[in-house]
């Protein structure tokens, strides 16, 4: 592995958070468990949440210190079943697609569809994976990945497969297909995508350079998959015998995160809170921790772990070193996603209570006035008390 952290890249990490507070709380209207939430790559401001029929774009940046409403999706119940609404279980930004100046958000549920949201128009404007019309449907969607380099969006499903669907048909915007009960313009069905691979897939990651993903299984294996150039221009499925290659068995249990910490290091972590550090290069595990047993996020410089008391953990990357722990009194309730924004400087924390907590980095010029306004204060309390009796 290469660029590991010096000592003094650890103590700027144990200083850095010791300057969080929590500055936001913000509980949502529907009132059940917020599943996922996702930072825009490009545009940090944006922040994207789902929860029961709901997706929520907020504002991280351009509002003061506030998380400011920028669009909110209701899925309407399907036709059929009116009392059927969809549940949301995972969320993408994509990173490339066709209208660069405007922002896509791809959600996907228990219902088994991806529904494509565009933030300028506030609107749905594509499904993928809608029931044929035979009416079969695909299995509940697990998790959503965007391609670094091309608009592609891969997709992990309940029966473990993986589905690659192309994002760049520009009949989306055209408006002539447009379904009066959903309101969007292009519905693509299961037949429709461009690969299947069956991985028995819990967890994805797609490389920097876009060449091949990775996937966790459920019985504790990562398989490298490649991505060959020919799927961008098929119009047809290709053949899903492809099992990728394996590189290592870390895990007894199913993965349930996977990333890469540099081009050599792949960082999962299991079920059971079993984190493994292992080398893409040597095919083996180089490193072992025992974290927490819930929501971990292995995609910023630190590693982030929630558990079922609301706590979330920093750490080390490399080491599994506990950099810090934060907490509140008010939260005991599963951590199910937990994210960083805005350079590491935002610590943002969701869960089964609803509530997106928001922990802040302040500076130390702030945290002086804070202790001069706290003393202050406390000094005019008495004279206050003395004053009213």
């Amino acid at each position: 592995m290469t660029d590991h952290p010096s000592h003094s890249d650890q103590g700027r990490g144990h200083a850095l958070f010791d300057h969080f507070r929590l500055r936001r709380l913000v509980r949502e209207n529907h009132g059940t468990a917020i599943t996922q939430l996702a930072v825009h790559s490009r545009h940090p401001n944006l922040v994207a949440t789902v929860g029961a029929n709901q997706a929520s774009v907020y504002d991280n940046e351009h509002c003061g210190n506030h998380l400011d409403i920028v669009t909110n999706y209701t899925a309407p119940a399907s036709a059929a079943h009116t009392d059927d609404e969809p549940r949301f279980t995972c969320c993408a930004w994509l990173r490339v697609h066709p209208h660069p100046m405007d922002a896509w958000l791809a959600i996907g549920g228990h219902d088994g569809v991806i529904r494509l949201l565009s933030i300028a128009r506030s609107a749905e404007f594509r499904r993928l994976g809608a029931p044929t019309a035979a009416g079969a449907a695909l299995p509940a969607l697990v998790e959503l990945q965007s391609h670094p380099t091309l608009p592609v969006l891969l997709a992990a499903y309940a029966d473990g497969s993986v589905r690659y669907w192309r994002l760049d048909d520009e009949r989306d915007v055209s408006g002539a297909e447009t379904s009066a009960e959903t309101k969007c313009s292009l519905r693509l069905t299961a037949e429709d995508c461009q690969r299947v691979w069956r991985l028995k897939a819990s967890a994805l990651y797609i490389s920097a350079d876009g060449t091949y993903f990775l996937a966790g299984t459920r019985t504790g294996e990562i398989r490298r998959v490649m991505l060959p150039e020919a799927l961008m221009s098929a119009t047809t499925m290709m053949a899903d015998n492809d099992d990728g290659e394996l590189l290592m068995q870390p895990h007894y249990t199913a993965i349930d995160c996977i990333s890469m910490a540099d081009d050599d290091a792949i960082v999962s972590k299991s079920a059971s809170g079993k984190l493994v550090i292992g080398s893409l290069g040597l095919r083996e595990v180089v490193r072992t921790v025992q974290l927490h047993d819930e929501n971990i996020d292995t995609r910023s410089r630190f590693g982030l772990s929630g558990d079922s008391q609301g706590r979330v953990t920093v750490y080390q990357r490399y080491t599994g070193e506990v950099l810090r722990e934060f907490h509140h009194r008010r939260a005991n309730r599963p951590v199910l996603c937990c994210a960083f924004a805005r350079e590491d400087r935002n610590l943002l924390v969701v869960g089964e209570d609803g509530c997106i907590w928001r922990w802040d980095y302040v500076d130390d010029a702030t945290l002086a006035e804070w202790a001069k306004f706290h003393a202050e204060l406390q000094e005019r309390q008495p004279a206050a008390t003395t004053g009213s009796a």
